[in-house]
Protein backbone atom coordinates (compact mmCIF):
# COMPACT_ATOMS: atom_id res chain seq x y z
CA UNK A 1 0.00 0.00 0.00
CA UNK A 2 2.84 2.39 0.87
CA UNK A 3 4.52 1.78 -2.51
CA UNK A 4 1.22 2.35 -4.31
CA UNK A 5 0.63 5.58 -2.39
CA UNK A 6 4.16 6.84 -3.12
CA UNK A 7 3.78 6.00 -6.82
CA UNK A 8 0.42 7.77 -6.94
CA UNK A 9 1.88 10.89 -5.31
CA UNK A 10 4.81 10.86 -7.75
CA UNK A 11 2.44 10.67 -10.73
CA UNK A 12 0.31 13.46 -9.27
CA UNK A 13 3.35 15.75 -8.98
CA UNK A 14 4.42 14.87 -12.53
CA UNK A 15 0.93 15.67 -13.84
CA UNK A 16 0.92 18.98 -11.94
CA UNK A 17 4.28 19.92 -13.51
CA UNK A 18 3.04 19.17 -17.03
CA UNK A 19 -0.21 21.06 -16.47
CA UNK A 20 1.73 24.04 -15.10
CA UNK A 21 3.71 24.17 -18.34
CA UNK A 22 0.50 24.02 -20.36
CA UNK A 23 -0.99 26.86 -18.35
CA UNK A 24 2.11 29.00 -18.79
CA UNK A 25 2.24 28.24 -22.51
CA UNK A 26 -1.33 29.27 -23.36
CA UNK A 27 -1.03 31.16 -26.69
CA UNK A 28 -3.10 34.32 -27.24
CA UNK A 29 -1.92 35.95 -30.50
CA UNK A 30 -4.40 35.23 -33.33
CA UNK A 31 -3.32 34.45 -36.90
CA UNK A 32 -6.25 34.33 -39.32
CA UNK A 33 -6.28 32.65 -42.72
CA UNK A 34 -9.13 33.17 -45.20
CA UNK A 35 -9.43 30.78 -48.14
CA UNK A 36 -11.29 32.20 -51.13
CA UNK A 37 -11.69 29.83 -54.09
CA UNK A 38 -11.69 31.19 -57.61
CA UNK A 39 -15.04 32.47 -58.85
CA UNK A 40 -17.81 34.34 -57.07
CA UNK A 41 -18.97 31.55 -54.78
CA UNK A 42 -18.77 33.45 -51.47
CA UNK A 43 -20.33 30.55 -49.55
CA UNK A 44 -17.25 28.45 -50.21
CA UNK A 45 -15.01 30.95 -48.37
CA UNK A 46 -13.45 29.38 -45.29
CA UNK A 47 -11.69 31.12 -42.38
CA UNK A 48 -9.25 29.57 -39.93
CA UNK A 49 -7.75 31.06 -36.76
CA UNK A 50 -4.54 29.83 -35.13
CA UNK A 51 -3.32 31.03 -31.73
CA UNK A 52 0.41 31.70 -31.32
CA UNK A 53 2.44 32.91 -28.36
CA UNK A 54 5.16 34.83 -30.23
CA UNK A 55 4.87 37.91 -32.44
CA UNK A 56 8.03 36.85 -34.26
CA UNK A 57 6.63 33.41 -35.08
CA UNK A 58 3.45 35.08 -36.37
CA UNK A 59 5.59 37.26 -38.64
CA UNK A 60 7.40 34.19 -39.99
CA UNK A 61 4.05 32.54 -40.77
CA UNK A 62 2.79 35.62 -42.64
CA UNK A 63 6.00 35.93 -44.68
CA UNK A 64 5.92 32.22 -45.58
CA UNK A 65 2.30 32.48 -46.73
CA UNK A 66 3.03 35.60 -48.80
CA UNK A 67 5.98 33.84 -50.46
CA UNK A 68 3.79 30.86 -51.34
CA UNK A 69 1.12 33.17 -52.77
CA UNK A 70 3.67 34.88 -55.02
CA UNK A 71 5.07 31.58 -56.26
CA UNK A 72 1.86 29.60 -56.52
CA UNK A 73 1.37 30.37 -60.23
CA UNK A 74 4.86 29.14 -61.06
CA UNK A 75 4.41 25.74 -59.43
CA UNK A 76 2.98 22.64 -61.06
CA UNK A 77 0.02 21.27 -59.02
CA UNK A 78 0.94 18.18 -57.03
CA UNK A 79 -1.69 15.75 -55.79
CA UNK A 80 -0.60 13.71 -52.77
CA UNK A 81 -2.21 10.74 -51.11
CA UNK A 82 -2.86 10.81 -47.36
CA UNK A 83 0.01 8.41 -46.60
CA UNK A 84 2.40 10.61 -48.61
CA UNK A 85 1.35 13.69 -46.63
CA UNK A 86 1.89 11.78 -43.39
CA UNK A 87 5.39 10.75 -44.48
CA UNK A 88 6.23 14.36 -45.37
CA UNK A 89 5.07 15.57 -41.95
CA UNK A 90 7.16 12.92 -40.18
CA UNK A 91 10.20 13.88 -42.25
CA UNK A 92 9.75 17.55 -41.35
CA UNK A 93 9.46 16.77 -37.65
CA UNK A 94 12.68 14.78 -37.80
CA UNK A 95 14.60 17.39 -39.80
CA UNK A 96 13.48 20.56 -37.99
CA UNK A 97 14.56 21.16 -34.42
CA UNK A 98 12.35 23.51 -32.38
CA UNK A 99 14.02 26.96 -32.24
CA UNK A 100 13.83 27.15 -28.46
CA UNK A 101 11.57 24.36 -27.26
CA UNK A 102 11.66 22.07 -24.25
CA UNK A 103 13.78 19.53 -26.13
CA UNK A 104 16.61 21.99 -26.66
CA UNK A 105 19.06 22.59 -23.85
CA UNK A 106 19.64 26.27 -23.14
CA UNK A 107 22.72 27.29 -21.22
CA UNK A 108 22.35 29.06 -17.90
CA UNK A 109 19.77 28.62 -15.12
CA UNK A 110 16.19 29.77 -15.60
CA UNK A 111 15.46 33.10 -13.93
CA UNK A 112 12.56 34.37 -11.84
CA UNK A 113 11.76 37.81 -10.53
CA UNK A 114 10.98 41.04 -12.33
CA UNK A 115 12.62 42.78 -15.30
CA UNK A 116 12.14 46.51 -15.69
CA UNK A 117 12.64 47.70 -19.28
CA UNK A 118 12.89 51.28 -20.53
CA UNK A 119 12.83 51.64 -24.34
CA UNK A 120 14.60 54.89 -25.19
CA UNK A 121 15.37 55.47 -28.86
CA UNK A 122 16.55 54.06 -32.20
CA UNK A 123 19.31 55.21 -34.53
CA UNK A 124 20.29 54.13 -38.03
CA UNK A 125 17.18 54.64 -40.17
CA UNK A 126 17.85 56.27 -43.54
CA UNK A 127 14.31 57.58 -43.95
CA UNK A 128 11.39 58.29 -41.60
CA UNK A 129 9.33 55.21 -40.77
CA UNK A 130 6.32 54.48 -38.53
CA UNK A 131 8.23 52.35 -36.02
CA UNK A 132 7.41 50.52 -32.82
CA UNK A 133 9.18 47.95 -30.64
CA UNK A 134 8.01 44.56 -29.37
CA UNK A 135 9.80 42.61 -26.65
CA UNK A 136 9.35 38.88 -26.10
CA UNK A 137 10.61 36.79 -23.20
CA UNK A 138 10.89 33.04 -23.08
CA UNK A 139 9.19 31.05 -20.34
CA UNK A 140 10.47 27.49 -19.87
CA UNK A 141 11.78 27.46 -23.46
CA UNK A 142 8.94 29.17 -25.39
CA UNK A 143 8.82 32.85 -26.32
CA UNK A 144 5.81 35.01 -25.40
CA UNK A 145 4.78 38.51 -26.46
CA UNK A 146 5.23 40.72 -23.37
CA UNK A 147 5.75 44.38 -24.31
CA UNK A 148 4.83 46.70 -27.16
CA UNK A 149 5.55 50.42 -27.23
CA UNK A 150 2.38 52.44 -27.03
CA UNK A 151 3.54 55.02 -29.55
CA UNK A 152 4.18 54.44 -33.26
CA UNK A 153 6.78 57.11 -34.01
CA UNK A 154 7.52 58.38 -37.53
CA UNK A 155 11.11 59.61 -37.59
CA UNK A 156 14.62 58.69 -38.65
CA UNK A 157 15.53 58.69 -34.93
CA UNK A 158 12.36 57.70 -33.07
CA UNK A 159 12.21 58.31 -29.31
CA UNK A 160 9.73 56.39 -27.15
CA UNK A 161 10.93 56.73 -23.53
CA UNK A 162 8.43 54.10 -22.41
CA UNK A 163 9.05 51.80 -19.45
CA UNK A 164 7.56 48.44 -18.52
CA UNK A 165 7.77 45.88 -15.71
CA UNK A 166 7.62 42.23 -16.75
CA UNK A 167 7.51 39.16 -14.51
CA UNK A 168 10.10 36.47 -15.25
CA UNK A 169 9.10 32.82 -14.95
CA UNK A 170 11.70 30.27 -16.01
CA UNK A 171 13.29 32.87 -18.31
CA UNK A 172 16.63 32.54 -20.11
CA UNK A 173 16.32 34.81 -23.15
CA UNK A 174 14.96 38.11 -24.43
CA UNK A 175 13.97 38.91 -28.02
CA UNK A 176 13.74 42.47 -29.37
CA UNK A 177 11.70 43.11 -32.52
CA UNK A 178 11.52 46.37 -34.49
CA UNK A 179 8.42 46.78 -36.66
CA UNK A 180 7.43 49.34 -39.28
CA UNK A 181 3.86 50.05 -40.36
CA UNK A 182 3.57 50.47 -44.12
CA UNK A 183 0.99 52.54 -46.00
CA UNK A 184 -1.57 49.72 -45.60
CA UNK A 185 -0.91 49.66 -41.81
CA UNK A 186 0.63 46.22 -42.19
CA UNK A 187 3.40 45.42 -39.71
CA UNK A 188 6.75 44.71 -41.40
CA UNK A 189 9.62 43.33 -39.32
CA UNK A 190 12.67 45.58 -39.79
CA UNK A 191 15.15 44.28 -37.22
CA UNK A 192 15.68 41.68 -34.51
CA UNK A 193 18.05 40.90 -31.66
CA UNK A 194 18.21 38.03 -29.18
CA UNK A 195 19.92 38.33 -25.80
CA UNK A 196 20.72 35.52 -23.39
CA UNK A 197 19.84 36.64 -19.88
CA UNK A 198 21.84 35.77 -16.78
CA UNK A 199 21.43 37.16 -13.28
CA UNK A 200 25.10 38.10 -13.08
CA UNK A 201 24.97 40.09 -16.35
CA UNK A 202 21.75 41.90 -15.50
CA UNK A 203 22.98 42.92 -12.06
CA UNK A 204 26.20 44.28 -13.60
CA UNK A 205 24.34 46.76 -15.84
CA UNK A 206 24.78 50.36 -14.71
CA UNK A 207 23.90 52.32 -17.86
CA UNK A 208 21.61 52.13 -20.93
CA UNK A 209 22.50 49.40 -23.41
CA UNK A 210 22.91 49.91 -27.16
CA UNK A 211 21.67 46.81 -28.94
CA UNK A 212 22.44 46.25 -32.63
CA UNK A 213 19.50 44.88 -34.60
CA UNK A 214 19.99 42.55 -37.55
CA UNK A 215 17.96 43.23 -40.72
CA UNK A 216 14.90 41.01 -41.13
CA UNK A 217 13.45 42.38 -44.39
CA UNK A 218 12.93 39.86 -47.16
CA UNK A 219 14.64 40.47 -50.51
CA UNK A 220 11.35 41.67 -51.98
CA UNK A 221 11.15 44.44 -49.33
CA UNK A 222 14.78 45.62 -49.42
CA UNK A 223 15.27 48.98 -51.11
CA UNK A 224 18.18 51.29 -51.66
CA UNK A 225 16.96 53.24 -48.62
CA UNK A 226 17.40 50.29 -46.27
CA UNK A 227 20.57 48.66 -47.62
CA UNK A 228 23.51 49.50 -45.38
CA UNK A 229 21.44 50.59 -42.40
CA UNK A 230 22.96 49.83 -39.00
CA UNK A 231 20.05 49.89 -36.57
CA UNK A 232 20.86 50.42 -32.88
CA UNK A 233 18.25 50.41 -30.13
CA UNK A 234 18.93 52.11 -26.81
CA UNK A 235 17.22 50.59 -23.77
CA UNK A 236 17.73 50.21 -20.03
CA UNK A 237 17.34 46.90 -18.20
CA UNK A 238 16.98 46.60 -14.43
CA UNK A 239 16.55 43.25 -12.69
CA UNK A 240 14.84 42.54 -9.38
CA UNK A 241 15.45 39.01 -8.13
CA UNK A 242 12.82 36.72 -6.64
CA UNK A 243 13.89 37.39 -3.07
CA UNK A 244 12.90 41.04 -3.61
CA UNK A 245 9.73 40.60 -5.71
CA UNK A 246 8.24 37.84 -3.52
CA UNK A 247 8.87 39.74 -0.31
CA UNK A 248 5.65 41.46 0.67
CA UNK A 249 6.16 45.13 1.61
CA UNK A 250 6.09 46.16 5.26
CA UNK A 251 2.84 47.49 6.62
CA UNK A 252 2.51 51.26 6.47
CA UNK A 253 1.08 53.36 9.23
CA UNK A 254 -2.54 54.28 8.73
CA UNK A 255 -2.94 57.52 6.80
CA UNK A 256 -4.09 58.70 3.42
CA UNK A 257 -2.12 56.06 1.48
CA UNK A 258 -3.75 52.83 0.31
CA UNK A 259 -0.81 50.86 -1.12
CA UNK A 260 0.94 48.44 1.27
CA UNK A 261 -1.94 48.89 3.74
CA UNK A 262 -4.06 45.95 4.98
CA UNK A 263 -7.24 45.76 2.97
CA UNK A 264 -9.52 45.77 6.03
CA UNK A 265 -8.00 49.09 7.15
CA UNK A 266 -8.59 50.60 3.72
CA UNK A 267 -12.23 49.44 3.65
CA UNK A 268 -12.82 50.72 7.18
CA UNK A 269 -11.30 54.13 6.41
CA UNK A 270 -13.21 54.49 3.12
CA UNK A 271 -16.42 53.04 4.63
CA UNK A 272 -16.72 50.67 1.66
CA UNK A 273 -17.01 46.92 1.26
CA UNK A 274 -14.67 47.06 -1.77
CA UNK A 275 -11.63 49.41 -1.83
CA UNK A 276 -12.22 52.38 -4.09
CA UNK A 277 -9.18 51.66 -6.28
CA UNK A 278 -10.42 48.12 -7.02
CA UNK A 279 -13.95 49.22 -7.96
CA UNK A 280 -12.58 52.06 -10.14
CA UNK A 281 -10.21 49.77 -12.06
CA UNK A 282 -12.84 47.05 -12.49
CA UNK A 283 -15.42 49.57 -13.70
CA UNK A 284 -12.99 51.04 -16.26
CA UNK A 285 -11.92 47.61 -17.56
CA UNK A 286 -15.57 46.55 -17.79
CA UNK A 287 -16.22 49.73 -19.79
CA UNK A 288 -13.48 49.52 -22.40
CA UNK A 289 -11.20 46.55 -21.73
CA UNK A 290 -13.33 43.41 -21.97
CA UNK A 291 -12.49 42.94 -25.65
CA UNK A 292 -8.86 44.03 -25.35
CA UNK A 293 -6.59 41.28 -26.66
CA UNK A 294 -4.61 39.75 -23.79
CA UNK A 295 -6.11 41.99 -21.09
CA UNK A 296 -4.27 41.33 -17.79
CA UNK A 297 -1.46 39.55 -19.69
CA UNK A 298 -0.08 42.50 -21.67
CA UNK A 299 2.07 44.89 -19.61
CA UNK A 300 1.02 48.51 -19.18
CA UNK A 301 3.30 51.54 -19.11
CA UNK A 302 5.19 51.79 -15.82
CA UNK A 303 5.09 55.60 -15.97
CA UNK A 304 1.29 55.56 -16.26
CA UNK A 305 0.94 52.98 -13.48
CA UNK A 306 3.20 55.00 -11.16
CA UNK A 307 1.27 58.18 -11.96
CA UNK A 308 -2.03 56.49 -11.16
CA UNK A 309 -0.63 54.94 -8.00
CA UNK A 310 0.56 58.31 -6.74
CA UNK A 311 -2.82 59.87 -7.54
CA UNK A 312 -4.79 57.21 -5.63
CA UNK A 313 -2.35 57.43 -2.72
CA UNK A 314 -2.69 61.21 -2.42
CA UNK A 315 -5.92 62.37 -4.08
CA UNK A 316 -8.22 59.45 -3.28
CA UNK A 317 -11.65 59.70 -4.93
CA UNK A 318 -10.50 62.53 -7.23
CA UNK A 319 -8.23 60.16 -9.20
CA UNK A 320 -11.02 58.18 -10.87
CA UNK A 321 -11.05 60.49 -13.90
CA UNK A 322 -7.36 59.80 -14.63
CA UNK A 323 -8.14 56.19 -15.55
CA UNK A 324 -9.98 57.34 -18.68
CA UNK A 325 -6.83 59.01 -20.06
CA UNK A 326 -4.42 56.05 -19.98
CA UNK A 327 -4.06 52.82 -21.91
CA UNK A 328 -6.36 50.12 -20.55
CA UNK A 329 -3.39 47.81 -19.94
CA UNK A 330 -2.05 50.40 -17.50
CA UNK A 331 -5.37 50.26 -15.62
CA UNK A 332 -5.16 46.46 -15.38
CA UNK A 333 -1.51 46.82 -14.33
CA UNK A 334 -2.53 49.22 -11.53
CA UNK A 335 -5.09 46.71 -10.21
CA UNK A 336 -2.56 43.86 -10.24
CA UNK A 337 0.06 46.10 -8.59
CA UNK A 338 -2.32 47.05 -5.78
CA UNK A 339 -3.28 43.44 -5.08
CA UNK A 340 0.33 42.24 -5.30
CA UNK A 341 1.50 44.87 -2.79
CA UNK A 342 -1.02 44.11 -0.08
CA UNK A 343 0.86 43.19 3.12
CA UNK A 344 -0.98 39.86 3.06
CA UNK A 345 -2.52 38.03 0.09
CA UNK A 346 -6.33 37.90 0.03
CA UNK A 347 -6.38 34.15 0.71
CA UNK A 348 -4.20 34.89 3.80
CA UNK A 349 -0.89 33.40 4.89
CA UNK A 350 -2.60 31.51 7.73
CA UNK A 351 -4.94 29.50 5.48
CA UNK A 352 -2.60 29.13 2.49
CA UNK A 353 -1.12 25.73 3.58
CA UNK A 354 -4.64 24.39 4.16
CA UNK A 355 -5.77 25.56 0.70
CA UNK A 356 -2.77 23.74 -0.79
CA UNK A 357 -3.58 20.58 1.15
CA UNK A 358 -7.25 20.68 0.08
CA UNK A 359 -6.27 21.21 -3.54
CA UNK A 360 -3.96 18.17 -3.41
CA UNK A 361 -6.99 15.98 -2.57
CA UNK A 362 -9.20 17.58 -5.23
CA UNK A 363 -10.03 15.75 -8.46
CA UNK A 364 -7.65 17.87 -10.57
CA UNK A 365 -8.98 16.63 -13.90
CA UNK A 366 -12.54 17.47 -12.89
CA UNK A 367 -11.80 20.89 -11.47
CA UNK A 368 -9.41 22.10 -14.18
CA UNK A 369 -10.92 20.63 -17.32
CA UNK A 370 -14.54 21.51 -17.03
CA UNK A 371 -16.61 18.66 -15.61
CA UNK A 372 -20.23 19.76 -15.89
CA UNK A 373 -21.05 19.32 -12.20
CA UNK A 374 -18.49 19.91 -9.47
CA UNK A 375 -19.91 18.29 -6.35
CA UNK A 376 -19.03 19.94 -3.05
CA UNK A 377 -17.44 16.92 -1.42
CA UNK A 378 -13.94 15.83 -0.47
CA UNK A 379 -11.33 18.40 -1.51
CA UNK A 380 -13.98 20.63 -3.12
CA UNK A 381 -15.99 20.77 0.10
CA UNK A 382 -12.85 21.63 2.07
CA UNK A 383 -11.98 24.46 -0.34
CA UNK A 384 -15.42 26.05 0.05
CA UNK A 385 -15.22 25.62 3.83
CA UNK A 386 -11.83 27.31 3.89
CA UNK A 387 -13.18 30.16 1.77
CA UNK A 388 -15.92 30.63 4.38
CA UNK A 389 -13.17 30.88 7.03
CA UNK A 390 -11.57 33.90 5.37
CA UNK A 391 -12.27 37.35 6.88
CA UNK A 392 -15.53 38.84 5.60
CA UNK A 393 -13.72 41.68 3.82
CA UNK A 394 -11.49 39.23 1.96
CA UNK A 395 -14.48 37.09 0.95
CA UNK A 396 -16.33 40.09 -0.50
CA UNK A 397 -13.30 41.39 -2.40
CA UNK A 398 -12.43 37.98 -3.84
CA UNK A 399 -16.08 37.40 -4.83
CA UNK A 400 -16.15 40.82 -6.50
CA UNK A 401 -12.97 40.04 -8.45
CA UNK A 402 -14.24 36.59 -9.46
CA UNK A 403 -17.43 38.10 -10.91
CA UNK A 404 -15.32 40.59 -12.87
CA UNK A 405 -12.96 37.91 -14.22
CA UNK A 406 -15.96 35.83 -15.30
CA UNK A 407 -17.17 38.86 -17.30
CA UNK A 408 -13.70 39.11 -18.88
CA UNK A 409 -13.89 35.44 -19.78
CA UNK A 410 -17.33 35.95 -21.38
CA UNK A 411 -15.48 37.87 -24.15
CA UNK A 412 -12.86 35.14 -24.62
CA UNK A 413 -13.37 35.07 -28.40
CA UNK A 414 -12.17 38.68 -28.58
CA UNK A 415 -9.65 38.90 -25.72
CA UNK A 416 -8.34 35.26 -25.79
CA UNK A 417 -8.44 35.14 -21.97
CA UNK A 418 -9.69 31.73 -20.90
CA UNK A 419 -10.38 30.88 -17.27
CA UNK A 420 -7.03 29.03 -17.27
CA UNK A 421 -5.21 32.17 -18.44
CA UNK A 422 -6.94 34.34 -15.84
CA UNK A 423 -6.21 31.82 -13.09
CA UNK A 424 -2.54 31.76 -14.12
CA UNK A 425 -2.31 35.57 -13.98
CA UNK A 426 -4.17 36.08 -10.68
CA UNK A 427 -3.42 32.83 -8.83
CA UNK A 428 0.01 33.86 -7.48
CA UNK A 429 -1.23 37.42 -6.80
CA UNK A 430 -4.21 36.35 -4.68
CA UNK A 431 -2.67 33.29 -3.02
CA UNK A 432 1.11 33.60 -2.82
CA UNK A 433 2.22 34.12 0.81
CA UNK A 434 5.29 35.99 1.98
CA UNK A 435 8.37 33.71 1.75
CA UNK A 436 9.61 32.24 5.02
CA UNK A 437 12.98 33.22 6.40
CA UNK A 438 14.19 29.63 5.95
CA UNK A 439 13.84 30.02 2.16
CA UNK A 440 15.88 33.18 1.72
CA UNK A 441 18.09 31.78 -1.03
CA UNK A 442 16.91 33.04 -4.44
CA UNK A 443 17.30 29.59 -6.04
CA UNK A 444 15.09 28.08 -3.32
CA UNK A 445 12.53 30.84 -3.81
CA UNK A 446 12.38 30.20 -7.55
CA UNK A 447 12.00 26.47 -7.00
CA UNK A 448 9.27 27.03 -4.43
CA UNK A 449 7.33 29.49 -6.61
CA UNK A 450 7.60 27.18 -9.63
CA UNK A 451 6.22 24.23 -7.67
CA UNK A 452 3.35 26.27 -6.24
CA UNK A 453 2.28 28.10 -9.41
CA UNK A 454 0.14 25.20 -10.59
CA UNK A 455 -1.58 24.83 -7.23
CA UNK A 456 -2.21 28.58 -6.94
CA UNK A 457 -3.67 28.72 -10.45
CA UNK A 458 -5.64 25.54 -9.83
CA UNK A 459 -7.21 26.80 -6.60
CA UNK A 460 -8.27 30.07 -8.22
CA UNK A 461 -9.52 28.21 -11.29
CA UNK A 462 -11.72 26.07 -9.02
CA UNK A 463 -13.44 29.20 -7.68
CA UNK A 464 -13.58 30.86 -11.13
CA UNK A 465 -15.23 27.79 -12.62
CA UNK A 466 -17.84 27.67 -9.85
CA UNK A 467 -18.52 31.41 -10.21
CA UNK A 468 -18.96 31.08 -13.98
CA UNK A 469 -21.59 28.38 -13.40
CA UNK A 470 -23.38 30.30 -10.63
CA UNK A 471 -22.41 27.67 -8.06
CA UNK A 472 -21.73 28.76 -4.44
CA UNK A 473 -18.08 29.37 -3.59
CA UNK A 474 -18.66 29.25 0.16
CA UNK A 475 -20.66 27.10 2.55
CA UNK A 476 -23.69 28.77 4.08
Amino acid sequence: MERSSASSEKQRKKLATIEAKLLLDSPNLPLKFVYKPKGNNSKATQAYTFLLSSEFERTLWVEAVETLKRNIGQRVPVHLQSDEVENHVKACRTAIEPPNGFSKAVSGPAMGGELQVIIHSLKGLHKPADSYVVIELDSYGHYFHKVRTKMVVKSTEPHWEEDFSVELEGTRGLRILLYEEDCMQTAVLRGKAEIELTEQWLKSLKAPQYIKLTHQLSKACLTRNTVGEELTLCLTLRYLSNDLTLRRPPQRLAGSSIFNVPIEETCQREKRQIPYIISCCVREIDRRGLEELGIYRVSGLTTDINKLRKAFDTRGSESDSLLKDVDINSVSGLLKSYLRQLPEALFTDRLYPRFLQAFSTLDVSASLHGVEDIEVEGGARTLTQLFSSLPQVNQKVIGYLLEHLVRVNSKEIQNKMSLHNLATVFGPTLLRPAPSSSASDSADLLSMSTMDVMAQAGILHFFLLRSSRRLPIQLS
